[in-house]
């Protein structure tokens, strides 16, 4: 059974990339479009890793990173988080809340796969 991989991503268009470049690595997507559905999803176990933006509608990627390392199932699931957001403080928040790595938008198809796999490989 393929590794599932929870995207939590609201552009249509970078979120049909990132799915296209996930199914091609060998991973099932799950794809969720807006903070509240993915606050339901990530109470439920069943992914293997999450990539989330931090910029949602209705709740941002911060809060829904505290919340799935509050889960039991959601402790050790890697997150990487894929953001317009560059700041320092946007990074260094991130990571303190749990994240285990981060890459600012726009990215490079490579980059992100070889993130994702070493984020895997370590869990």
């Amino acid at each position: 059974m393929k590794p599932t991989v929870l995207l939590i991503e609201d552009d249509e268009l970078i979120g049909k990339l990132l799915q296209f470049i996930l199914q091609r690595e060998g991973y099932q997507v799950e794809w969720l479009k807006d903070g509240i559905a993915a606050e339901q999803r990530i109470a439920e176990p069943g992914f293997s890793a999450v990539i989330l933006d931090l910029m949602l509608p209705f709740l941002d990627g911060v809060y829904l990173l505290e919340q799935l390392r509050k889960q039991p199932h959601g402790q050790k699931v890697p997150v990487l988080i894929l953001t317009a957001k560059m700041g320092e403080s946007d990074i260094a928040s991130a990571l303190k809340k749990g994240a285990d790595d981060y890459l600012v938008k726009p990215f490079q198809p490579h980059e992100f796969s070889a993130r994702l796999k070493r984020l895997m490989e370590r869990r």
